[in-house]
């Protein structure tokens, strides 16, 4: 019954994804997308999100699907909500890990898109470690708003 929970579970989080990418078009002018901070890459690893609500510290899981110098893009179970602060520890490989500090920028659905807000350059070098040798995603196309 477990694993039959896991692929239902998997499959809607791919359908999401695939809206997600559908949906993620960025504007932030009537001439149309803006790049990219930095370059996104394929990353799939799991990760613990940690954040104080009511006094409370909550710490919650969650998958990454990408990420960039300058964020990391997740599904994450529980609900997030927009301009929340909260720490990442994302692992790099079998033994090491970086804890970042980040703010949640986007919600959608279970999808979350998390800025990095601080980084030292161990954890940069950690992050282009593991995006080397990757193609970066592609952005999303631009469009124009009315």
């Amino acid at each position: 019954m477990v694993f039959v929970c896991a692929i239902e579970l998997i499959q809607r989080l791919s359908e999401k994804s695939k809206l997600w990418r559908t949906m993620s078009l960025k504007s932030s002018s009537s001439q149309g997308a803006s790049p990219r901070i930095c370059p996104r890459y394929v990353f799939e690893e799991r990760i613990q999100i940690r954040l104080r609500r009511e006094n409370h510290e909550v710490v919650v899981g969650g998958w990454t699907r990408d990420i960039s110098e300058s964020g990391i893009g997740a599904f994450v179970a529980e609900e997030l909500v927009q301009g929340e602060q909260v720490e990442i520890e994302v692992p790099f490989g079998k033994h090491s890990k970086a804890i970042f500090q980040a703010r949640v920028s986007r919600t959608l659905g279970t999808q979350y898109g998390l800025v990095f807000t601080t980084m030292s350059p161990e954890q940069r070098g950690q992050i282009q470690m593991a995006v080397a040798g990757k193609a970066p995603l592609p952005s999303p196309p631009s469009v124009k708003l009315r």
